[in-house]
């Protein structure tokens, strides 16, 4: 589809009415067109709604869609950076039909817009809006800029400020600490010359008031670009919650995943290299193996490039375990050298402690845990059992079963759920068990 003024941003969303995703596009001469999707892959194109008149000095930078009047179609806000010596902002677009009928300026004094991200950050079912915004020749902010919706569907209050670092340049949204409550994090470009910027996560309460995590801010490599929350290795264990975060670096043209949020600090940080001046990155799974694969669009590269996820071999505990006699709860525990499920690992084993001393032991697996999971002691927490294997606790209430794993790319990214119940006649489960808490395994490199 041919669509004039430079297209820089784009955005898919329920637009038109009719069947299919739509688009909506934003091009850097100010006009923002939906194209209508006809149903058969082909798209109509309407007519540009120009943010900014006759000025064409709006410098328009991000794109997000979403449903923000309660109509059912989604609508879109536009975010831009102005001009040297006109302060930048961000309009709603209210979209019907496949049109654009109506454009308002979101309040405050806002110097330049670079990101802009929706999200019900109050839990009231309503989208929020959280946005970037750095400096200009005008004045300096330096700030995240949150929106929350209004009674009036398609209006917002605000906004509240806060603090960022040196040219904040992108914003995404997700549960990042585990407490069913959205979070913003926040990368700062730096000053672009190959220097350092800043990430931030500003934990959510729920009602729409946010507070630096402790760890924050993050020093990581300048000139990141854009970020996207999510579980890049699929490595949520069934009662833990492991967000990570990926952040598309323009100058050192490269993608970061900020690995495994916890306790207000990332685990590490790997690089995956792109090619020349990196402008976009999404994330799907093109393999079927459940893990998202990157891609990149490069403009300096002239192509988009593919790379695909390698399964992380994980080994992880998750639930409570059953008391058996002397009150002790089995505890299960993945073993070998190295103690993880990796393709071709002989010497992996799975073992119990603390369990009855001279009983029987049964090793319970599945390929998927209990749903829901259950949240007191004493539950099962395996959806089935798909195999068992039996053995006998020693002297100590322990034992050991050896589980090698075939070297086979088949076997890659499977996912295995392992408990132990021991025959035990003070077992607090079903009268003659006591049972391990779980362990999820998953098959990897």
């Amino acid at each position: 589809v041919a669509v004039a003024g430079g297209p820089l941003a784009l955005a898919t969303g329920e637009f038109s009415g009719s069947a299919g995703l739509d688009l909506a596009v934003l091009c850097g001469d100010g006009n923002v067109y939906i194209l209508s999707n006809n149903g058969s892959g082909t798209f109509t194109k309407g007519t540009g709604f120009d943010i900014d008149g006759t000025a064409n000095d709006s410098m328009p930078t991000s794109l997000a869609a979403g449903q923000l009047n309660g109509t059912g179609q989604d609508d879109l806000v536009v975010g831009f950076a102005g001009s040297p010596f006109k302060d930048g902002g961000a309009k709603v677009l209210l979209v019907s039909a496949g049109t654009i009928t109506a454009g308002s300026a979101l309040p405050g004094t806002l110097r330049s817009i670079q990101d802009v991200a929706l999200a019900d950050l109050d839990g009231n079912g309503k989208l929020d809006i959280a946005m970037t915004d750095g400096k200009n020749s005008l004045g300096t902010n330096n700030k995240v800029q949150v929106y929350l919706a209004a009674a009036t569907a398609g209006t917002f209050s605000g906004p509240t400020s806060l603090t960022a670092g040196s040219n904040p340049r992108a914003i995404a949204a997700g549960d990042l600490d585990g407490d069913k409550k959205l979070d913003l994090v926040c990368i700062d470009f730096g000053d672009g010359l190959g220097g350092y910027g800043e990430s931030r996560v500003f934990l959510g309460n729920g009602t729409g008031a946010f507070t630096l995590a402790s760890g924050s801010p993050l020093r990581i490599s300048g000139g990141g670009t854009q970020a996207l929350v999510l579980d890049l290795q699929d490595d949520n264990d069934p009662d833990t919650l492991r967000m990570d975060v990926a952040v598309l670096h323009l100058t050192a043209q490269k993608v970061f995943r900020m690995k495994r949020f916890t306790q207000g600090d990332f685990a590490d940080f790997l690089g995956c290299p792109t090619d020349q001046a990196p402008s976009g990155m999404a994330f799907a799974d093109l393999n079927g193996d459940k893990l998202p694969d990157l891609l990149v669009a490069n403009r300096g590269g002239h192509n988009v490039m593919v790379s695909l996820a390698a399964p992380e071999a994980l080994a992880q505990l998750y639930g409570q375990g059953c008391p058996g006699k002397g009150a002790k709860i089995p505890e299960i525990s993945a073993q070998g050298a190295p103690a993880l499920p990796k393709l071709g690992n002989a010497s992996f084993k799975i073992g119990v402690t603390n369990g009855r001393a001279f009983s029987a032991a049964i090793l319970l697996l599945d390929t998927a845990p209990a749903d829901p999971l259950p949240t007191a002691p004493c539950g099962f927490l395996l959806k089935g059992i798909t195999y068992s294997m039996v053995t006998f606790t020693d002297f100590q209430g322990a034992a050991l079963l050896p589980i090698p794993i075939p070297n086979l790319s088949s076997l890659k990214a499977l996912d295995l759920y392992a408990q132990w119940a021991i025959v035990d006649n003070q077992g607090g489960f079903a009268g003659f068990f006591s049972m391990s808490n779980g362990l999820r395994m998953r098959l990897g490199q």
